[in-house]
């Protein structure tokens, strides 16, 4: 299909792959990873990315300046064994850098990943700082539902989402890292939601330091919510 093409009407078509999308998880299994995120190390530095070589001590995955570290090791090195190649490698693609038919989708890396761990984060800040009232944590998690429930019932909108739990956003203790288990259209709604609270809470909040964290609360969950409406609404 690619290199011979199919003929209609006189014309030659050719079929051109540009790129396979699914979760981090599906990619490990179909590329045949051996570096990858799923190979993350929780006691030691382990390579967990299959487009570059962060993961080491040297090249640590939190860089995210404009110029970060493991910038020039992308595409540098295949994430698979040679004897045991990816099934997709018989379709023809970029010979210099074939891991880049393994495409990083907006739905798997923003609304069912970095959302997820933004909206959470967020809510048990505002918890913390004590803006969903007093009590023990299901008690404010209740009154942060009642907070959204109540937000959505203004806008006309609906969630899935009929609770917040410490299991929904997979809380363990004071030292986990929450993240909402939430479907991809409930994570946006959450985000909305959350630039509004923010906002509000701006209003009367007169400490500097949480004045600035509302206000990238606010920015970050505004951004969010134009980009995926960009997507949707062009042509």
């Amino acid at each position: 299909l690619f290199h011979d093409g199919l003929q209609a009407a006189g014309t030659t078509y050719r079929i051109v792959v540009v790129g396979s999308k699914g979760d981090l998880k599906w990619v490990g299994k179909i590329a045949n990873l051996t570096r990858g995120y799923e190979n993350q190390g929780r006691v030691q530095d382990l390579l967990s990315c299959h487009q570059c070589m962060v993961g080491s001590e040297q090249l640590p995955a939190e860089d995210f300046s404009t110029s970060p570290c493991w910038e020039p090791t992308v595409h540098s090195e295949r994430p698979w064994s040679d004897s045991n190649l990816p099934c997709l490698m018989a379709i023809p693609f970029d010979q210099e850098k074939p891991e880049l038919l393994y495409r990083n989708d907006v739905f798997h890396t923003l609304r069912l990943g970095i959302y997820r761990d933004f909206s959470a984060s967020c809510i048990f800040l505002f918890m913390k700082w004590g803006y969903f009232g007093c009590g023990n944590m299901p008690e404010k998690l209740e009154a942060a539902h009642g907070h959204f429930t109540l937000y959505l019932r203004t806008v006309g909108k609906t969630a899935a989402l009929r609770s917040f739990t410490l299991a929904l956003f997979n809380y363990q203790n004071a030292g986990s890292y929450v993240w909402s288990n939430t479907k991809g259209s409930d994570t946006m709604l959450l985000c909305e939601w959350l630039v509004v609270a923010a906002r509000g809470f701006l209003v009367e909040e007169t400490d500097r330091i949480k004045r600035q964290a509302l206000s990238v609360v606010s920015d970050a969950g505004q951004l969010s919510l134009e980009w995926f409406d960009l997507i949707y609404k062009h042509g």
